[in-house]
């Protein structure tokens, strides 16, 4: 079965994803690794969460994130995600609102004559 193995930087960024069989890539490791390199392959697990390029990887918690999706939005280290200055509604359409830096209602138009 395929797995997937992420390179993460240094500074955690995700640099490269692979997938292939462990066997594989065990294989592989010594020409995709260098002696000189600051990066580290990292297998991608339920733990450690899915990696997406250009992502990010939190070395003290072992676990994938993804890039900030907007300025305004704070690192929660105690769950290692992006958290939204202002708490969503628990109900309703809501999409965030970086001008406003606030949630803003998605207004559905229902058209009554139309038979969807």
């Amino acid at each position: 079965m395929a797995k997937l193995y992420a390179l993460v930087n240094k500074d955690g960024v995700v640099e490269n994803i692979m997938k292939c069989r462990e066997e594989e890539f065990t294989k592989l490791l010594p020409f995709i690794q260098t002696p000189m390199s600051s990066s580290s392959w990292i297998k991608v697990t339920e733990e450690t969460r899915n990696a997406i390029m250009g992502g990010n990887f939190d070395f003290a918690s072992r676990k994938f994130y993804d890039r900030k999706p907007f300025d305004s939005w704070i690192f929660d280290k105690d769950v290692v995600e992006w958290k939204p200055p202002v708490k969503k509604p628990d109900s309703g359409n809501f999409i965030w609102s970086e001008k406003e830096q606030n949630w803003v209602e998605l207004i559905v138009n229902e058209c009554p004559d139309c038979s969807i």
